[in-house]
């Protein structure tokens, strides 16, 4: 659901401001089911429209409402945001024409009291995605999910307001309308809590130390337990940082920690206890100039295998040019291991063996390269063009051989642009 940036929004009170939109884009897909090369990729054209709305009194910057930290006279900072698209394949193949689908969110951000002695923070997203398997199948074999990501957070500021205690409750879906049970299976719900204490010593730096505690829960886990993937599991991490200001056009976050992943239900157990670590550089040459620079060690649950171990890498710049175009231009590099992996024939029986694995064949490798770009243009008040391209390159030897002679090979190569115009306000 590509979109452009907003204009400069109806004023609704005070405050707040309205911003519509709507557009329309024209794109090609290199590789619409993630095929690997040998297994001819499907490419194809497509069209795409677009229409959204938000209103609020604070923006939304990297998925968190730009509050101050400070006392405001505002008793509630927020931001909704609607959005709704639907992707045409123009293409003759029924295999892809029948991945014309329509797709909708919505994200809210509420601050309430924000800066005060006891704030509540509230935030949820939802979203109905669509997006075709990576196979070539019938029109019932896709990816088309339900997805939520929410929380709500208490914070607590004893004395002048240094020193913060945050606790709080967070909440993920994940639900395939697809009823195949190779995908209905990985339907899953996390349900965690998070404990954090912060001080902050300068208006712009802190530290800080966080808990977090995930409890997934899989809906067709465990009827019979040890028989296929995915298993219910525990996800503890705790960790320490900075995040703030070090020099006058430098903004540093680092953070390390430990993490621990349990699948007491796994007859071939391979749980996670390792580090953790997360640093960020955001420089600022120019008002108009950010170079940004991170670098990242996690471990996340997996729909396939128990879990996969990232070490990731990215580069970007962004600038915005005297006649207001904006330019980004981004890479990124990420090492992947998915650990504990199906048994063929013992927890599948439609696997008989596996090609290039690891870890004495309970794990998968994969290197994923990234390269984006994107060009946003304003047109006068109301309009605006965007160009985006997008490449992922999935580099793994990693295959999987079935019982009825059949070979998926996991890797794959997908170029993606789009040029999409909008009318915005």
């Amino acid at each position: 659901m590509p979109r452009t940036e907003d204009g400069q929004g109806i004023k609704v009170g005070a405050r707040s401001r309205f911003h519509p939109g709507f557009g329309l884009g024209f794109g090609f897909d290199s590789n619409v089911f993630y095929e690997d090369r040998v297994e001819n990729p499907a490419p194809a054209a497509f069209t795409v429209i677009t229409g959204w709305m938000g209103i609020g009194n604070r923006p939304v910057q990297n998925g968190v409402l730009d509050r101050p930290p400070e006392r405001t006279d505002r008793k509630i900072d927020y931001n909704i945001a609607l959005i709704a698209g639907f992707r045409q394949f123009l293409d003759r193949r029924s295999q892809v024409l029948r991945q014309s689908r329509f797709s909708l969110g919505t994200d809210i951000d509420l601050s309430i009291l924000p800066g005060r002695r006891f704030t509540i923070d509230v935030s949820e997203s939802f979203y109905r995605l669509a997006e075709p398997r990576n196979v070539q199948a019938n029109a019932n074999f896709n990816f088309n999910r339900l997805t939520n990501d929410g929380g709500v957070n208490f914070t607590l500021r004893p004395g002048g307001g240094r020193i913060s205690l945050t606790t709080g409750y967070f909440n993920q879906l994940l639900y395939f309308e697809n009823k195949d049970n190779d995908v209905s299976r990985s339907d899953r719900v996390v349900n965690g809590v998070l404990g954090e204490v912060k001080w902050r010593f300068f208006p712009t730096s802190a530290i800080y130390a966080r808990y977090t505690m995930g409890h997934t829960f899989y809906f067709s886990c465990c009827a019979d337990p040890g028989t296929g993937r995915n298993e219910d599991n525990f996800a503890h991490r705790v960790v320490g940082g900075y995040r703030g200001q070090v020099f006058k056009k430098m903004v540093l976050g680092a953070e390390f920690g430990w993490g621990w992943g349990f699948y007491r239900l796994d007859p071939t157990p391979d749980d996670y206890k390792g580090p953790l670590a997360n640093l960020t550089i955001d420089i600022f040459p120019t008002l108009r100039t950010r170079i940004h620079l991170s670098g990242d060690r996690n471990f996340r649950d997996s729909l396939f295998g128990n879990y996969f171990v990232d070490h990731s890498g990215r580069l970007s710049v962004s600038h915005i040019w005297r006649w207001r175009m904006v330019t980004d231009l981004g890479v990124g590099v990420i090492g992947r291991e998915y650990r504990g992996i199906p048994v063929p024939g013992a927890e599948d029986d439609r696997i008989d063996s596996y090609v290039g694995t690891a870890r004495g064949g309970t794990a998968r490798r994969d290197i994923l390269f990234t390269l984006t770009a994107a060009i946003d243009q304003p047109l006068g008040r109301f309009f605006a063009l965007r160009l985006n391209y997008n490449l992922t390159v999935d580099s793994t030897k990693f295959a999987t051989i079935f019982t009825d002679g059949t070979r998926n090979d996991s890797g794959f190569t997908r170029h993606l642009l789009i040029l999409f115009g909008a009318v915005r306000y």
